[in-house]
């Protein structure tokens, strides 16, 4: 059943069709006619040569402010932090508290945001207004920075004018409703959540598996039923169809249900491009490890290892993949090495039943090295089977309360 009346969606199309029309507009006179116009000018010879290093910094202040945009949009529906990245700089939550990282990945360069929704209120009404706040505080940003260049014609209002320039254009290009590297525009994402149906379904049901494993779930505690659910969709949208084969992937691989984990892996493996430059490398280390752990192919976790490199990852998944690779390869030292980063940088995961997954993963690798050593470089190398299931058969559902939508996020 839709959460909202059929008023309010025709209110929110018309919001929807209002922002794409202007920002396609504004877009268009900018480009067009802007840096043509008297005013433009009289304000820009102020500046020279120098003044041409804080254009990134104007940039990335632009995006920083639509960024954050996105984050009190989602807050003031009672969504909670979750992950903020602009430019180089990522700050995302963990159970041990927020968390800064540097993330040099050309995918994430242009910002993004993420927030858990709220599990006891209607998820669409948190994901509008998380999509619409990047888009709105840019156009308010462009009208405020408007203002303060037409105050005069100083240094400072040759600043004002280019951010509000910049603003601008990135109003005009997140309004309006499209597709680029694998990412929906806040226009098209707005609009889709508009619409509901079959769409708003399956973000629906993704994002309590989703929430599922960052309360606290481990992959093999996943609702199966819902699981399935997922995957029966088959959605037409990349992005959504990839994310459901690899909880699928991960649920099976946890549950030592081999067979099936190989056939999401090589779903996973041919499709890998679908997903969007910067959170594909979290597939490509995923395949990495499995490669490593379950299929002893040092050739093809190495493959994998490079395409994981940059990008959003989990740094324990990480370590744990260079454990793995190291392990297969003889390199036991080095195994050592990076089975201490993964226990390290195992709190600062966002994923907490993922984190459990990871822990027993450590523990059986580091049992597997310490045979391989004694036994001169010829003992086990693959992760038991046994060793990945849940404690008992009883908690291969999510118990109780930990079934909350995690979040939506957007570039």
């Amino acid at each position: 059943m839709r959460s909202t009346t059929q008023p309010n969606r025709w209110r929110g199309a018309l919001t929807a069709a209002v922002l794409a029309g202007v920002g396609a507009g504004l877009g268009f006179l900018v480009a067009r006619y802007g840096i043509e116009m008297p005013g433009i000018n009289a304000r820009l010879e102020v500046l020279n040569g120098w003044d041409l290093l804080a254009l990134p910094v104007l940039g990335m202040l632009a995006i920083a402010i639509h960024e954050a945009g996105h984050l009190v949009g989602g807050i003031s529906r009672g969504m909670r932090f979750l992950l903020y990245i602009v430019g180089p700089f990522q700050f995302s939550q963990s159970e041990s508290g927020i968390r800064f990282n540097w993330a040099f990945n050309m995918g994430t360069l242009g910002g993004v945001a993420a927030c858990m929704p709220d599990p006891n209120r209607p998820l669409q009404p948190q994901l509008r207004r998380l999509v619409l706040g990047g888009p709105l505080t840019s156009l308010l940003l462009a009208l405020a920075c408007f203002w303060l260049a037409s105050m005069g014609s100083d240094r400072v209002s040759a600043y004002a004018l280019i951010a509000g320039l910049i603003s601008l254009t990135i109003f005009a290009v997140t309004a309006v409703p499209m597709r680029a590297g694998g990412f929906m525009s806040d226009g098209m994402q707005y609009l889709e959540l508009l619409r509901g149906g079959r769409a708003v379904e399956e973000r629906n049901v993704l994002t309590v598996l989703m929430g599922q494993s960052l309360a606290g779930s481990r992959p093999a505690q996943l609702d199966g039923a819902l699981l399935a659910q997922a995957l029966a969709f088959d959605s037409q949208e990349p992005l959504r169809r990839v994310a459901t084969r690899l909880l699928a992937f991960l649920h099976a691989w946890d549950r030592a249900e081999l067979k099936a984990a190989a056939g999401h892996a090589d779903y996973l493996a041919s499709h890998i491009d679908d997903y969007p430059d910067g959170f594909r490398q979290a597939l490509a280390l995923e395949l990495s490890l499995f490669a490593a752990l379950e299929r002893d192919d040092a050739a093809a976790a190495t493959h994998w290892s490079m395409r994981a490199r940059g990008g959003v990852v989990d740094g324990s998944r990480r370590a744990l993949a260079e454990a793995a690779l190291a392990r297969i390869e003889g390199r036991f030292d080095a195994a050592e090495q990076s089975i201490r980063a993964a226990r390290k940088l195992l709190p600062r995961s966002m994923d907490r039943g993922g984190a459990r997954f990871t822990a027993d993963q450590i523990e059986t690798l580091e049992q597997s090295l310490h045979s391989a050593k004694a036994a001169g470089g010829h003992g086990p190398a693959r992760v038991k089977p046994s060793l990945c299931r849940p404690s008992s058969p009883g908690q291969a559902r999510a118990p109780a309360g930990t079934q909350s939508p995690p979040h939506d996020w957007d570039a």
